[in-house]
């Protein structure tokens, strides 16, 4: 195997490796929700499932989002080969939570926060209220119930891939991939 396609395997079974991390975060913070039925006191509970919500989906979408650009060696993104195992609805709900981190969760894009304002007069004077759209509004509950399904799935798909090129990887592994101090 040549240096080039060495390189390629390695780089993509790191994709594989970052992936199951990313994907393993989702899933458990989506059942923590879940288990912890955060929805049924959702005044008490709002800023967790909140933290919860935002954190399960920026985890979820990292293998997906394209954040290699600014490093000089790129580890592309997962291919949308692994969707192939999800439902008509998982595959609705993946392309929702996409764009609101696209939209909401890591950016504000101006459009998806709508921002509006009231005017408050008290007396002779008027001040300007910012009205918007909750960046960091929760999932419902049957909602993250079917994330969490779809985060399985794909943790699944990447495990299985691992097992797949693990043992190939092992023989051309290189030595600055090898941490012999952990």
């Amino acid at each position: 195997m040549q240096h080039q396609q060495i390189d390629g395997r390695i780089r993509q079974f790191k994709r594989i490796a970052m992936s199951f991390a990313d994907f393993k975060d989702a899933f458990e913070m989506s059942k923590h929700i879940i288990e912890c039925d955060l929805h049924s006191d959702f005044e008490k509970n709002k800023l967790i499932l909140s933290s919860l919500n935002c954190s399960m989906i920026i985890a979820y979408c990292r293998p997906f989002s394209g954040n290699d650009t600014r490093n000089s060696i790129k580890i592309a993104d997962l291919s949308l080969n692994s969707l192939s195992g999800l439902s008509s609805v998982e595959r609705k709900m993946h392309d929702y939570v996409i764009n609101e981190r696209n939209t909401l969760l890591a950016h504000s894009d101006s459009q998806a926060v709508d921002l509006k304002f009231v005017i408050n007069e008290y007396g002779t004077i008027k001040k300007l209220q910012p009205i918007r759209n909750w960046s960091l509004a929760p999932l419902t509950l049957a909602n993250v119930k079917i994330f969490n399904a779809m985060a399985s799935k794909l943790l699944s798909y990447v495990a299985t891939k691992r097992k797949d090129l693990e043992p190939e990887i092992i023989t051309i592994l290189r030595e600055e991939d090898i941490d012999c101090e952990w």
